[in-house]
This record gives structure tokens, C-alpha cells and sequence, in this order.
């Protein structure tokens, strides 16, 4: 036998050994889920959404959906359970959306999927399959949906997390924030100052402007946002202030500047936020009044609703407030 050969015997028996030591030690650990009426808070989770999207069989929790058959009996109640479990869950919710993806687990199941049918293993066992993280960090993002409010003392983890460009949960810890609501808008405004990803400050301004009236505390790091170079984020500050329509003696200010911005999308916005000011606008008609004689007819036209808006509140009269669901604002978490 050669040596090479040995060599390489001894390193499949030691990467064999390591493995069946790793499930061994995974088996065995205590669990440290809250549990209600002994089933553990995952498997609540997953009920409640197997029970949630029961007619929809695409949906992958922690494995089939059909693994699950007391999701018609246990569903209903899920929700309560969770609520019993109530803060208790937090630690478990956090730890889950602040996991880093594991790529050699995603290397190894991708692998996996190369090899032949005939070798090829059925299921990966759960602690290796990179995609049980995923939806724990998806089952995660229900859980604090369910406790809104209850899970506040989360927000400085969730705003860590927010802020984490490997956590698997970073854009869901924006939407947990953006639906626990007001305690929540300093830890929001403050990633907006902080050197975050493009993509997480997208969610940050769309959660702000989500919360509308509820987050006047932002105003001034959505204002700053309007210098971004980034026309993105720009028009969805501006955007986001509009929704808000509170603190006008900074808000309007920078929007009539807005209106002289050198990207017409911005223009655009800032001409629709400052209509949703009402009477506070008073200030920007004369710049208004300027964009409705100019030839852009979609300019003009916008220009002219906020000027009704503007006069109409002035005058005592109410006018109406568009309301975007959240999940339109977030589509993509789940």
C-alpha cells in the first residue's frame, strides 16, 4: 500500500471522525429554547408559519412543510404560544437573525448536489444544511413580528445587527425595528449616520418613512441624506420626510432645495413630500408656483396637487393621507 494512499485513508477516517463527533456533541447539547407546553419556540415558529401559508406548498420550513402535521391543530394557536413565551424568546430570536452565513456549509450542500444520484444523500442532517440558518433567521423575523412591542429591550442588538453585513438577519433586524415602532426610531436614524451598507440604509429610510408621523426624531439625519450622491437614497429620504410631515422648520428648508436638485427624480419628490406638509408648506409656494408654468407637465401637474394641498389645509380644509401597508414598503422580508 502505497503512502499516499495511507495518507489519504487517515485523513477520510479523521474527517469521518469529526463529523460523527460534531453531530455526537449537536445531539447532545442541552436545548437552550424557551419552551410552551414543552415544544420548543422554533417549532412554534415554524407552525405558526406552515399554518400561516398552509395552501402555499412552496414554502420551506426548517425542512418540508409536510414534516409538520399538527400545523391545521397547533397553528391557531402558535401565535399565543409565542406571546406566553414572550420575552423569554428574545435571546433565541436574536442569536438566530445575528448568525453569519456559514459558506462552507453552503460550499459542502452545493457540492453535495454535484455528485451522482446514486451517491448522493437524500437530506443533509440539520446542523450541516447551510439553509436551516436561513429560515431560522426568516422564522426569527415572525417571531418579533408577533411580539411588536413586548420586544423593545431587543432594539440595541437588533440595531447591531442591523448594522452587521454577514448577519443572515441584517435587513429583517431593520423591518423588527421599523414594526416595534417609536422606541425604536433613535437605533433607526442612527444607522442612517453610521457607514452602512447602501442596502440596509434603503430599509432604514423606508422603515422611517413606514413609521410616517411616528418618527419625527429622524428629520435630521433624513435631511442630511439629500446630499447623499446616491440619487437612491436621496429621493427615498425625501420621500420618507414627506411621509413624516413633521419638524418643517428643518424638513422644508431642505425640500424647496430639493426642488432645484439636479436629478429630476428628486425634484419630483420633494415637489410630492412637501404637499403632504399641507399649510406648514406655506413657505415653498413661490417655488411651487415656479415649477407649475414650467413645460415638464409631470412637474407642473405634481407642483399644482401640493399648492391645492398647501391652501387647502391653510384654509382649515382637510386633505387625504395616502397609508402604504408594510409589507409593500418591505417585500422582501419574510
Amino acid at each position: 500500500m502505497s503512502v499516499v494512499k495511507t495518507k489519504r485513508q487517515t485523513i477520510i477516517a479523521l474527517v469521518v471522525f469529526v463529523l460523527v463527533l460534531g453531530v455526537l456533541t449537536y445531539s447532545l447539547r442541552p436545548s437552550a429554547e424557551p419552551r410552551y407546553r414543552d415544544i420548543p419556540l422554533s417549532r412554534w415558529l415554524a407552525l405558526h408559519r406552515a399554518y400561516q401559508f398552509r395552501n402555499l406548498s412552496h414554502v420551506v420550513l426548517l425542512g418540508d412543510i409536510g414534516d409538520i402535521p399538527d400545523r391545521d391543530t397547533l397553528g391557531p394557536d402558535a401565535a399565543n404560544a409565542i406571546k406566553q413565551i414572550g420575552t423569554n424568546a428574545l435571546p433565541s430570536l436574536i442569536i438566530w437573525m445575528r448568525q453569519p452565513e456559514c459558506v462552507w456549509k453552503r460550499k459542502l450542500f452545493e457540492g453535495t448536489q454535484k455528485l451522482p444520484s446514486a451517491v448522493r444523500p437524500n437530506k443533509m442532517p440539520a446542523w450541516l444544511d447551510y439553509r436551516r440558518d436561513h429560515e431560522r433567521a426568516s422564522l426569527a423575523f415572525s417571531g418579533f413580528g408577533i411580539l411588536k412591542m413586548e420586544a423593545a429591550p431587543a432594539i440595541p442588538a437588533l440595531a447591531r445587527i442591523a448594522g452587521d453585513t454577514n448577519a443572515l438577519g441584517a435587513a429583517r433586524a431593520v423591518g423588527v425595528l421599523a414594526q416595534i415602532g417609536k422606541p425604536a426610531v433613535p437605533a433607526l436614524a442612527g444607522l442612517l449616520s453610521t457607514n452602512s451598507a447602501r442596502a440596509i440604509q434603503v430599509e432604514v429610510i423606508n422603515g422611517l418613512g413606514y413609521l410616517g408621523p411616528n418618527a419625527p426624531d429622524a428629520v435630521p439625519a433624513l435631511v442630511s441624506c439629500l446630499n447623499s450622491s446616491d440619487e437612491g437614497i436621496a429621493k427615498s429620504a425625501v420621500w420618507a420626510l414627506g411621509r413624516i410631515a413633521r419638524r418643517s422648520e428643518l424638513a422644508i428648508p431642505a425640500l424647496v432645495e430639493g426642488l432645484d436638485d439636479s436629478r429630476y427624480a428628486v425634484r419630483l419628490a420633494a415637489v410630492k413630500a412637501l404637499g403632504e406638509f399641507g399649510g406648514d408648506a406655506s413657505p415653498a409656494k413661490r417655488s411651487l408656483r415656479d415649477l407649475v408654468s414650467q413645460p415638464d407637465l409631470k412637474l407642473s401637474e405634481e407642483a399644482e396637487k401640493a399648492l391645492l394641498k398647501i391652501s387647502s389645509a391653510s384654509a382649515g380644509e382637510p386633505f387625504g393621507r395616502e397609508v402604504t401597508p408594510f409589507r409593500e414598503i418591505f417585500p422582501g422580508v419574510r
